[in-house]
């Protein structure tokens, strides 16, 4: 990757002109983003590159898991279910491959109690349904699709010119429910009255009784929290979950409650603090034991015995990796390694967590990325992240962007401030009814700490980020006038028209504890687009035109109002794509775009 990442030389005339037009493929910035991409990916096509979601066998000698495959820079990647013996070096395998040639996912591997059976969903030879399949015989090896198990999407019964209609409200006859098995006859389940996205944000614990059809709410939590991650215990006694303030239905990460079935007693374990933990908790005795902890990321981790554990991590230093620990000592099964990852590794600079004091004397965390090549003070990059209620871990880097711009000569400054997970509910209870607030404070304060140290450019500091990262970009120019340019993905401007038109109203208005229709209220005093040209920042606006969570016209207004105010602007807005621009080639072109802004804007600055 060095030869295409020589960040000392200045953007080229075709670097900076390319930026508007619609098709940048054979600019040079296109080009040197693909090489760095093609250098990356290539080496591992065909093979596991990265893992998530393990389980272990009941006799606890095989864990499977599964493995993301890259086959061409097209689309996305494959996902696969694998399995690999629980023993040092082992040899990973592939199982329930078809002969298809069509792209499909696997996904949510569980072995049978007894061990002889390993189901798993695919949507393979569907059209984007899944369906439950069966691997059973010697080694696995005989694929059996479940019949009945077919997920079929509701729009295929419904003419092509039929309107789409939205109501108030739910009529009963669909329901929202995310299900664990609770004994034979039960399960446990975090339920919702309404089916869209949004009624997520109220639901509540029931045990479902499989037999008559009946619910029984164990737990709802006090509002504006939320559940999920529901478990029972082996026995049926005991259910556990996560309760937590939380944006989105798969990042609830927050306090651990275990009830009684019956609902009679709900107790709360807190937790803090980035490092990866695995817990071991007895219900019984109420006894919580930390065996192993890591600085690495987690993707997944699975009980083997009642003294080892899988667990697949991934750092900025570390590729990733599948283990197995035992009595505390990690034993490595498996690397995901390639000479791509080895290149990418060699041109990763120093990564480090950082700490600095907000104003009012809070302590606030993050991660700094440096560039290998190049003398501090650097040109510095902060990348806010979604959510708000996320945070950054120390991650393998494999695409993202960090890795990118600081490939590039960028530093990277990656702040968790209020509103983040990880440092418990009341840190992240500070950003409710103030988004934009104390969150902007700390970022900003990060930025003065790091120009005071003598590692940031002052007059060369870009920001960008995506959801509410993209909103956090957008606003925090009308803040200050620090920032040399900006690039906001799947952005937000304007809160009263989000609400109107997102799939999940109901977060902005738990996050900003107001009422969308009060004329001068919260909903427009925090809104980038009712400050837009306060300063001159240049911004490039990104988002995908199907995004039904921050919609593309968020993206359009924000980009409208700064070229009617007289500051540069562009937008692109991608077909195909959600809340994130995911599929290749459209994230070279996306990274390009970025770099391309930035290296006219903030690295020759």
């Amino acid at each position: 990757m060095r030869t295409v990442n020589n960040c000392r030389d200045p953007p080229s005339e075709t670097l900076a002109s390319s930026l508007t037009d619609r098709n940048i493929t054979r600019s040079t910035l296109f080009q040197k983003t693909q090489a760095y991409f093609n250098n990356l990916i290539e080496p591992g096509f065909g093979k596991v590159t990265q893992a998530s979601d393990p389980v272990s066998s009941p006799d606890g000698k095989l864990i499977a898991f599964v493995g993301q495959i890259w086959r061409k820079l097209k689309g996305r990647p494959e996902s696969r279910i694998c399995l690999i013996e629980a023993a040092a070096e082992a040899t990973l395998r592939i199982v329930g491959e078809a002969s298809q040639t069509e792209p499909y996912q696997d996904t949510q591997p569980q072995f049978s109690p007894d061990g002889t059976h390993l189901s798993f969903l695919s949507n393979r030879g569907s059209n984007g349904g899944y369906r439950c399949y069966l691997l059973c015989g010697d080694n696995f090896g005989e694929l059996v699709p479940i019949p009945g198990t077919m997920t079929v999407s509701v729009d295929e019964y419904i003419p092509p010119w039929a309107p789409e209609v939205q109501a108030d409200s739910c009529d009963g006859t669909l329901r929202s429910l995310e299900a664990e098995w609770c004994g034979p006859n039960h399960a446990l389940a975090i339920v919702s009255d309404g089916f869209g996205e949004s009624a997520w944000y109220s639901s509540r614990v029931s045990v479902l009784d499989l037999l008559h059809g009946t619910e029984r709410i164990i737990y709802s939590p006090p509002a504006p929290r939320q559940v999920g991650g529901v478990v029972s215990s082996r026995s049926g006694k005991y259910a556990a979950f996560i309760e937590a303030l939380s944006n989105s239905r798969g990042g609830v990460v927050g306090n651990v409650i275990l009830v009684d079935i019956d609902g009679s007693e709900a107790q709360q374990l807190q937790l803090g603090g980035l490092h990866t933990v695995v817990g071991e908790v007895d219900v019984v005795i109420m006894l919580t034991t930390e065996p192993w902890t890591t600085d690495s990321a987690s993707y997944g981790a699975a009980p083997i015995s009642s003294s080892s554990f899988a667990i697949i991590t991934g750092s900025w230093t570390q590729y990733p990796r599948i283990s197995m620990v035992e009595n505390g000592k990690e034993i490595i099964i498996h690397s995901f390694v390639d000479s791509g990852k080895i290149c990418l590794k060699s041109d990763l600079g120093e990564g480090s967590t950082l700490t600095w004091k907000a104003p009012d004397g809070v302590e606030i965390q993050g991660f700094l990325r440096l560039p290998k090549l190049g003398r501090a003070p650097y040109p510095l990059i902060m990348h806010c992240h979604g959510g708000p209620i996320s945070c950054f871990k120390n991650i393998w880097p494999d695409i993202d962007i960090s890795a990118f711009l600081t490939a590039n000569g960028y530093a990277v400054f990656c702040p968790n401030p209020r509103g983040s997970t990880g440092r418990g509910q009341d840190f992240v209870g500070q950003l409710y009814g103030n988004m934009g607030g104390v969150d902007c404070q700390d970022l900003l304060s990060g930025i003065e700490h790091l120009v005071q140290a003598g590692v940031a450019s002052r007059s060369r500091i870009g920001v960008t980020g995506g959801s509410y990262g993209g909103f956090m970009t957008n606003w925090i120019v009308t803040q200050t006038d620090i920032f040399a340019a900006g690039v906001a993905l799947a952005p937000i401007s304007d809160w009263v028209s989000l609400h109107g038109t997102s799939n999940i109203p109901s977060c902005d208005r738990i996050l900003l504890v107001a009422d969308p229709y009060c004329m001068g209220g919260e909903y427009q005093k925090r809104s980038p687009l009712m400050f837009a040209g306060r300063y001159r920042t240049p911004i490039l606006q990104i988002a995908g035109k199907d995004d039904p969570c921050t919609p593309p016209t968020q993206a359009v207004m924000y980009h409208r109002a700064l070229a009617e105010k007289g500051v540069e602007s562009a937008c692109a807005l991608y077909p195909g794509e959600g809340h994130r621009i995911r599929k290749f080639p459209a994230y070279i072109d996306y990274c390009a775009r970025l770099l391309g802004w930035f290296e006219k804007r903030v690295f020759t600055r």
